[in-house]
């Protein structure tokens, strides 16, 4: 079977990223937004930052952008002029340096490419119409046309991981980093810088996910991300953490996972009609009322027989088995899971699963894939870190046009209203603006099935 073409540039993103990314030593990731003006004091702020690593020896990979992306390497870059070439690095951050000096040092071996130096700013650049091309702040880059695989050169192959402010793409990244640390797919630090900004958005996802009434993520999760406005403390944080490491897993075995994977979304994808994708909702009990307004609207879609994908075992799988079962339409069941790899979570197919397709994969991206791909609408639960990080993915598509215009319903106030008003609180200030105010209407939040439903049947 063939694949179509955005099957196959996701492919050849692959190649060529990986390419770049097996020759560039462990960096520090910056996230941020591309927003951010030079006059901004979190232009500033950002790039004394990446001065600060310069003097320990660990490079920055930014996405090659504008904003933070740029401020960041520029730092990074007055920092090197600023050392004595004759003098020794400070002890800070030793241990970072080693790592990577050692994978320069061995890279290489076998005829393999040498690495890229250690003191090379690297740069992983999504193509966007409406950005500027690569940044001159820049030493060792690529361009990628697809997200997915950007965000995975990104994070893969870091020393730990700190975000400025920025939009809803800067929130997709965290979120990714985020739930791939829950799922036990590494163990970088992440630290969030200015308190300002994540400080109200932290509080919405803390009510929301483990404070509140929702036990959805264990406070451990939670108390893993660093908010901070002190420069040391950012650079402490990530050079001086437990389990630095660069590539969390063998990058020939990454590259070859998703070789096979993305070939195979594609297959079961093409063979399988658009449908309703469902996120969330796995771990809510029994007298949720988002979990009740849920099963309302399963029912009707099943009556007028329209394909719904659902992502996650639990008590909204069960309800959908139920629903589509009870008309005679469990064919229209599409069963998509992320089934556990070593050492990493994910679940098994469900017991009674009653859809037609029923597929499992191993890898977070192809999963995500296969969730985002081919789906006419998205309706969203309350859930854990993986529905966030899906959520934001759509939000971020959606926004910068990636992806065709499609409703995305959030359903659930109690939940999606304090973590969406917290963006707009930050995102949409007098003297920062990281989204247009346009982009919130990307995103329907409502309560009943009615609402729902009417707004799912929208496009």
């Amino acid at each position: 079977m063939g694949i179509a073409p955005d099957w196959a540039q996701l492919l050849d993103d692959l190649e060529k990223g990986f390419e770049l990314l097996k020759r560039l030593p462990p960096a520090v990731t910056f996230f941020g937004g591309a927003r951010i003006a030079p006059d901004d004091p979190m232009y500033a702020a950002s790039r004394e930052i990446g001065r600060r690593f310069a003097r320990a020896g660990v490079p920055p990979r930014t996405g090659a952008g504008p904003g933070i992306m740029t401020s960041v390497p520029e730092g990074y870059r007055a920092g090197l002029r600023e050392l004595d070439p004759a003098a020794p690095r400070a002890h800070t951050g030793a241990f970072a340096r080693g790592i990577v000096e050692a994978y320069v040092a061995q890279s290489g071996a076998g005829g393999g490419a040498p690495a890229v130096s250690a003191d090379a700013t690297q740069g992983i650049k999504i193509y966007l119409p409406f950005e500027p091309d690569i940044n001159e702040a820049i030493d060792a880059s690529v361009e990628l046309m697809t997200f997915p695989i950007r965000r995975l050169l990104l994070y893969e192959n870091s020393l730990g991981l700190v975000v400025f402010p920025g939009g809803f793409g800067t929130l997709d990244e965290l979120f990714e980093v985020w739930s791939r640390r829950a799922l036990g797919w590494h163990r970088d630090p992440i630290v969030l810088v200015g308190e300002a900004f994540f400080g109200p958005i932290m509080r919405a996802l803390r009510l929301a996910l483990c404070d509140g009434p929702r036990k959805l993520v264990t406070p451990e999760i939670m108390d893993a991300i660093l908010v901070t406005d002190d420069p040391d403390k950012v650079l402490h944080g990530i050079v001086d953490a437990e389990h630095l490491q660069g590539f969390d897993e063998d990058p020939a075995v990454i590259a070859k996972r998703l070789a096979l994977e993305i070939p195979y979304v594609a297959g079961a994808l093409a063979m399988s009609p658009q449908a309703v994708t469902v996120f969330g909702g796995s771990s809510l009990p029994d007298e949720d009322p988002a979990l009740a307004a849920a099963t309302v609207i399963l029912g009707a879609l099943a009556r007028s027989a329209t394909p719904v994908r659902i992502g996650t075992a639990g008590a909204l799988a069960e309800r959908a088995v139920d629903a589509y079962r009870a008309v005679g339409r469990a064919d229209q069941l599409q069963g998509f899971f992320l089934a556990p790899a070593a050492g990493k979570l994910g679940e098994d197919l469900p017991a009674g699963w009653a859809g037609r397709d029923r597929m499992s994969v191993t890898d977070p991206v192809a999963h995500k894939l296969l969730l985002t791909q081919r789906t006419q609408a998205f309706l969203a639960l309350p859930g854990d870190l993986r529905t966030l990080d899906e959520v934001f993915s759509v939000l971020c598509e959606l926004q910068t046009g990636k992806m065709e215009h499609r409703p995305l319903v959030l359903l659930g106030s109690d939940y999606w209203r304090p973590i969406v008003d917290a963006c707009a609180q930050v995102m949409l200030t007098d003297e920062r603006k990281t989204i247009a105010p346009d982009d919130l209407h990307l995103v329907r939040i409502v309560d009943t099935p009615e609402e729902a439903l009417a707004a799912l049947s929208g496009f």
